[in-house]
């Protein structure tokens, strides 16, 4: 349960952000299935669409929540859902409820402008009225949802900041009206996307600001800037989004670093026990992009007609997303990296060949370092 910190003795609330493309399933089972990862997940969005054809609003919701299992993991998977019309995001919170969702997130933050550009997004943080609006639907829905399970999962917000002070404040005080149990702040813009340093001074106002507790997000990659942030802001929990992809134990570091597991302290693994461990991450995930996936649409069958699916590309795609993140904070992997990424096509060797990198070198230099991960995002 969040609340308004009280001490800094006790480790806080861990959270993975939702991260379209990186945190997917692949990423979530194989970080929950090797190294200790946070105490909650979170799916990446899912669109609801801003309108359908009448009567078809249930069945058209069921199939955009298809992916979502609340027992994928073996801590609690949030749902986070993406759209801007009230009565389909009040829907999707139904069914939510009904699949069992712990937590269901309304994203005010993506600034893609495929997102934007269809109102969504971090484009909804211009009409707070409208933000409001869609989060109490989301409330309506999830508590009829809620009412067949006797299950009440806890409704949050996930924004950025804006420049201007007023509105910012009215999306906050827009949120808090609505009854979210809590809100995550990413403080950057909309206009900064991933670059320049998180203000982190904004997710502190917006703790002073607001009753309600607030999750901090943004440049946490090291125990250090974890303490930092919790520190500077007064924030209840931190959220860690491309921070995982780089150091896969950065959960694990932060609750040694602020006081254990549940006041138990457990220390990190020796060097090759914890290389071995990043080793399992990476072969769990490329086992896990390896499965099958759900029924392809009619459009990628189509698509795949005229460009045949080569597995092995795509999984070796899939690899080097992740290891892009993950030997960016060793300096020895670093090194690595680029012959690594260009001149290995082949998924089973380039799987090979960064796991005896890593053997060699993860953790020779301390560590993983502070290292800045916009470039990727």
């Amino acid at each position: 349960v969040l609340r308004k910190p009280s001490s800094a003795a006790a480790p806080p609330p861990l959270l993975l952000a939702p991260m379209e493309g990186l945190a997917d399933k692949n990423f979530r089972r194989a970080l929950d299935s090797t190294c200790r990862g946070p105490d909650e997940y979170c799916h990446e969005f899912m669109r609801i669409p801003n309108a359908c054809e009448e009567g078809f609003e249930q069945k058209v919701v069921r199939g955009v929540l298809a992916e979502y299992n609340a027992a994928e993991l073996s801590v609690p998977l949030a749902a986070q859902i993406m759209g801007s019309s009230p009565e389909l995001l009040g829907e999707a919170a139904r069914q939510l409820a009904l699949r069992g969702a712990p937590r269901i997130d309304l994203n005010c933050g993506c600034p893609a402008n495929c997102v934007t550009g269809r109102g969504a997004g971090s484009a909804m943080l211009r009409d707070p009225d409208h933000i409001n609006l869609c989060l109490r639907r989301i409330r309506e829905g999830a508590t009829a949802g809620a009412l067949e399970t006797c299950a009440f999962p806890v409704l949050s917000v996930k924004m950025r900041s804006v420049d201007d002070r007023g509105l910012f404040e009215a999306n906050l005080s827009a949120a808090e009206e609505a009854g979210v149990d809590f809100l995550a702040l990413h403080p950057r813009t909309r206009e900064q996307g991933y670059r320049g340093a998180a203000p982190w001074d904004r997710i502190a106002f917006a703790a002073d600001f607001l009753t309600l507790p607030v999750i901090g997000n943004g440049d946490v990659t090291t125990p250090a800037k974890a303490r930092a942030l919790l520190a500077e802001t007064g924030a209840a929990a931190v959220m860690i989004g491309r921070g995982a992809a780089q150091d896969p134990f950065i959960f694990h570091r932060i609750r040694a670093a602020l006081g254990g597991f549940g006041g138990e302290h457990v220390p990190l693994p020796p060097r090759e026990e914890e290389a071995a461990l990043v080793c399992a991450f990476l072969e769990r995930y490329a086992a896990v992009v390896a499965e099958p996936g759900k029924p392809l649409s009619k459009r990628k069958r189509r698509r795949r007609a005229r460009k045949p699916f080569d597995p092995n590309k795509f999984r070796a795609g899939k690899l080097k997303q992740v290891l892009k993140y993950l030997f960016v904070s060793q300096p020895r992997l670093e090194r690595e990296l680029r012959p690594l990424l260009s001149d290995t096509t082949d998924a089973d060797v380039l799987l090979a060949t960064a796991c005896a990198l890593v053997m060699d070198h993860w953790g020779c230099d301390g560590d993983p370092r502070e290292a800045s991960v916009d470039g990727f995002a």
